[in-house]
């Protein structure tokens, strides 16, 4: 007698709404009422019935407002955001406050007229808040997210620098004076299957993974 069995075909995330390939066969739902099917890979599990014996190529879809993260997930981080200066900062009255989205994450204020030095603490006083990470050299501050995949897509950096007596000037490698938008991060999640339909025995489970760099 064949064992029963459920295979997982792909996964797919597009507006809000995730959708499940499958197959499956003797899971003898029509028998006990309904066979119970969980997806898991997420930070939540998702379950649901089903109702048939056998299907190939069978679709479940589901309104999901965000999947999160997962201990199993695998994250590429976005492109860091670096802003280039010039001049000389006050060593009193420069201020540069920098904000993610609508989170501050630091305000500093200069004590140095060395831009380097200037450079050095507002680094310092930026790195493991949020998980950011952050390092500067004589003329640049470079500001990253790492391991939260897709998770900052199209989230804005805002500089916001308060030249005070001073000449100090900065502008972001998108060009722009005041803001950088993080962009490149994918998070790739590794989802499987798992039945327990015949009489209280788990099934195998059916594993996939499938890549998505839109924040979910």
């Amino acid at each position: 007698m064949s064992k029963p069995y459920i295979s997982i075909n792909s996964v797919t995330y597009s507006s809000s709404v995730l959708t499940v390939n499958y197959n499956f066969g003797r899971l003898r739902g029509l028998v006990t009422g309904g066979s119970p099917i969980s997806v898991y890979g997420f930070s939540n599990s998702i379950s649901f019935t089903n109702t048939s014996t056998y299907g190939n190529n069978v679709t479940a879809t589901f309104s999901v407002n965000a999947l999160g993260t997962a201990s199993g997930a695998n994250y590429s981080d976005p492109t860091a955001i670096t802003w280039t200066f010039g001049g000389t900062p006050s060593s009193t009255t420069t201020n540069a406050r920098l904000t993610l989205g609508s989170t501050q994450l630091s305000s500093y204020t200069s004590s140095t007229t060395v831009l380097a030095t200037f450079l050095s603490g507002l680094a310092t006083s930026l790195t493991g808040i949020k998980g950011v990470a952050a390092t500067a050299t004589s003329t640049t501050l470079v500001v990253s997210v790492p391991n939260t995949g897709n998770l900052y897509n199209g989230t804005q950096l805002f500089l916001n620098l308060t030249q005070g007596a001073s000449s100090i000037v900065a502008t972001a490698n998108s060009g722009v004076t005041n803001s950088g938008t993080y962009s490149g991060g994918s998070t790739t999640y590794n989802v499987y299957l798992q039945s327990s339909a015949v009489n209280g025995a788990i099934i195998p489970k059916s594993t996939t993974s499938f890549t998505a760099s839109v924040l979910l």
